[in-house]
């Protein structure tokens, strides 16, 4: 029985360590995911300017759904900060449910967004644009991460415990937060491009203020291509180059270069939209 009450109590910590991994992976995949759907955005705002929203829709209901199940998600989120100490099995299964429904959302916004890019390059091309959705392709909630308080309860009960533990999921692999920071990057290798094209299509229409900001952000993608290893000449994106970053300060450092850059290269833009609606001077004739 000692014996017993010992393993019991040797255990705890070691429980105790995997209930704060999947803490800490549910909060940032909570702002990461939240970081998503801002991009993503912002990615849907530019490509209806350049296609019309017809064209864009897919990648709109995506958002709608994303938003919803990211409430549903930080709802959890918030009850487990209410819970009580006496709650842990609760919260284990909210923090994987968690998980879940925030790799849920960067899968399908991933997906259309780079859908959504492959059409805008067709298009600048010459070719016509997809033919619009006929209906919301993301309106059937079955398919949708289930976050509800009865399947939480489920998850939490003894026999899931067998089964489906949450506590018991794997902690991310090299190869998943690599394709994570593949594709932050790639986002801001399209947000560049975007305010690339906005100055470049519209000489001497740009102001200082745009054009500082594409550069800081050029500069920028400099330091991060430096920082994952890969040549600053050439091709300043790198995009073919392969990513390996292992530690988590280094891994940090390259997610928080690849943000500013996105921040950057869409002030950039934004500033450039603002100098073209600005009216072009009127010269004025000799008395």
């Amino acid at each position: 029985m000692a014996g017993f009450l010992a393993g019991r109590r040797r255990g705890a910590p070691q429980h105790e360590v995997h209930d704060a991994d999947v803490a800490r992976r549910a909060a940032s995949a909570l702002l990461a995911a939240d970081e998503h759907i801002r991009l993503a955005t912002d990615d849907l705002g530019f490509a209806e300017a350049e296609l019309g929203p017809e064209a864009t829709a897919r990648l709109t209901h995506a958002l709608a759904a994303a938003r919803r199940v990211l409430r549903d998600a930080f709802r959890l989120n918030r009850l487990n900060l209410d819970a009580q100490p006496t709650a842990p099995d609760l919260v284990r299964a909210r923090n994987a449910r968690i998980v879940r429904a925030c790799e849920w959302i960067e899968e399908i916004l991933d997906h259309e967004a780079s859908a959504l890019a492959d059409q805008v390059a067709r298009v600048r091309r010459g070719a016509p644009p997809d033919a619009p959705v006929a209906a919301d392709p993301f309106a059937n909630e079955a398919y949708w991460p289930v976050l509800d308080d009865e399947q939480v309860e489920t998850d939490a009960s003894p026999h899931a415990a067998h089964t489906n533990s949450p506590h018991r999921m794997p902690l991310p692999s090299v190869v998943h937060i690599h394709v994570h920071l593949h594709q932050m990057i790639e986002a801001a290798d399209r947000r560049l491009d975007i305010a690339r094209d906005a100055v470049a299509a519209h000489p001497g229409r740009v102001g200082p203020a745009a054009l500082a900001c594409l550069a800081e952000s050029e500069h920028l993608r400099r330091v991060l291509a430096h920082s994952l290893g890969q040549p600053l000449d050439g091709d300043v994106d790198g995009r073919a180059a392969t990513i390996v970053v292992v530690e988590p300060d280094h891994r940090e450092r390259v997610l928080a270069l690849a943000q500013r850059v996105a921040g950057l290269a869409n002030e950039a833009a934004e500033l450039a939209r603002r100098d073209l609606r600005e009216p072009l001077p009127v010269e004025r004739l000799g008395d």
